[in-house]
């Protein structure tokens, strides 16, 4: 299919022109007023066709869970996720895998961007005490990391012993937990109301990129040809906890990888080497599917983002989010309209996407909020498109609805030390709930729901709920 305001080829089931920016409906609009006169179809514009990349590397670490997602995308056409190269807290690393889980919370009510804080001590109010209990706090609360109260050190479910935890995602009903146990991947669910732990169904021998919404969990899982390391067998998988079922969401002729679900709607990616500069960039595809209430595909799958270039040297990473209004993606590459940074598509129009800063990336959704590193740590609320920063320090965020939780790195003479904290939207109270030396690039994403957030450190799963003043 071409445009029919600027002559470019474009995908039959795009929403827009990523040439000139015309909507499919504005497109159709046009070629039901003045349809094409007969003649050869203007040169098309790469990148087009369908296909994956030519080679995967080894597994990667764990993505983002649900609100964002971090492809790095190595030199041999490997795809490693992890978190985006060239940053400030990556050059400020040090060797050293210690990690302290921090007892007291340091809390601050200093403007955003502020880098004094005052550090409660132990068996004070904002001491992050351990409870007992599982569930929910009973009591009324204002809203999580943006009022007063406390992040809580809450009781994790017993994984095997032999159990190492790789990274996990979290919804208000329940945990997603990936490990590898006797150099296999194991995936568990862990329901709050119940306390149940209950082993999910893979069927291959790779698994990675689980994330969860409310009950309703993917993962990617497929195997690899030892010798060329190309994939086979592999697909997105969707399960409704506790019990199932398990159901391919794509078909086999399908190359997927990194899925992500908000509400019903599931996406995954599908690459190629990009035309443009298929030895330097990758184009990146994302697709969509409705489920229905069986948690079964309702539908054929959807492309939202035709293209989206993603650099393929060394550790450099590719970024995209989702949220049940809004989809967030990274160019990094120039191509038709688009510039290098993040942009964001409104899943509910056929408007033109927005960029989100002056060269943004890491961007990551949770309703209508999207957090970004621009220079500095940003929020922006897409139902005002007001702006803020978060903190100048910050970097390397996961949305909440109230709250961002990311790393900020803290310098002491040669020593260098990340903090693993959230920090309100509107109030600008920062709670650290962690400290560790090992680096954001190299640690699991943290994860986070409406009151919970879980970070996995040094291989152990740290779960905070918020509590209020009275709890």
């Amino acid at each position: 299919m071409f445009c029919m305001h600027c002559g470019k080829e474009i995908a039959d089931d795009a929403r827009f022109c990523e040439s000139c920016g015309a909507s499919v409906e504005t497109r159709d609009s046009a070629q039901a007023a003045a349809p094409r006169s007969p003649g050869p179809p203007p040169v098309p514009t790469p990148p087009g066709g369908d296909g994956g990349y030519g080679g995967y590397g080894a597994p990667p670490p764990p993505k983002r869970n649900r609100t964002g997602l971090w492809i790095g995308i190595a030199v041999a056409v490997a795809i490693v996720v992890a978190a985006a190269a060239a940053i400030p807290l990556l050059l400020l690393g040090g060797d050293d895998d210690s990690t302290t889980v921090v007892t007291g919370v340091t809390t601050t009510t200093s403007t955003a961007g502020a880098e004094t804080t005052t550090t409660a001590p132990v068996g004070s109010s904002t001491t992050a005490a351990v409870s007992t209990s599982t569930s929910s706090p009973a009591v009324a609360v204002g809203p999580a990391g943006d009022s007063e109260g406390a992040w809580v050190a809450v009781p994790i479910p017993e994984l095997p012993v032999d159990a190492l935890v790789m990274s996990a995602a979290v919804s208000e009903e329940a945990l997603l937990i990936r490990t590898m146990r006797e150099d296999e991947y194991w995936l568990y669910g862990y329901l709050f109301d119940t306390g149940t732990l209950v082993e999910l169904p893979i069927g291959a021998a790779q698994c990675w990129g689980e994330d969860l919404d409310g009950l309703l969990a993917v993962w990617w899982e497929g195997d690899f040809d030892q010798d060329t390391y190309e994939p086979y067998n592999d697909h997105v998988i969707a399960y409704l906890l506790p019990n199932g079922p398990r159901v391919q969401v794509t078909d086999d002729d399908r190359d997927p990888f990194y899925p992500q679900v908000a509400g019903s709607r599931i996406t995954w990616t599908e690459a190629e080497p990009w035309e443009t500069n298929p030895e330097e960039y990758s184009d990146q595809r994302i697709y969509a599917v409705d489920m229905d209430a069986a948690g079964r595909p309702a539908g054929e799958p959807l492309q939202l983002v035709s293209t989206a270039t993603a650099f393929t040297f060394g550790d450099s990473v590719w970024t995209y989010s989702l949220s049940a209004s809004h989809l967030t993606w990274e160019n990094d590459a120039p191509h038709g309209v688009f510039e290098t940074g993040s942009y964001m598509l409104d899943l509910a129009d056929d408007s033109m996407p927005r960029k989100l800063g002056r060269e943004s990336w890491r961007a990551s959704l949770f309703g209508d909020i999207v957090v970004y590193w621009d220079e500095v740590l940003m929020m922006m609320d897409l139902t005002t498109m007001a702006t803020h920063t978060i903190d100048i320090n910050g970097d390397f965020a996961t949305a909440g609805p109230t709250y961002a939780a990311y790393f900020r790195s803290r310098e002491t003479g040669e020593n260098a030390s990340y903090e693993i904290l959230t920090r309100g939207y509107t109030t600008g109270l920062e709670h650290v709930l962690a400290t560790t030396t090992v680096v954001p690039y190299f640690s699991p994403a943290i994860a986070t729901s409406a009151t919970r957030v879980t970070a996995v450190i040094d291989d152990a799963l740290h779960l905070f709920e918020w509590r209020g003043p009275d709890w």
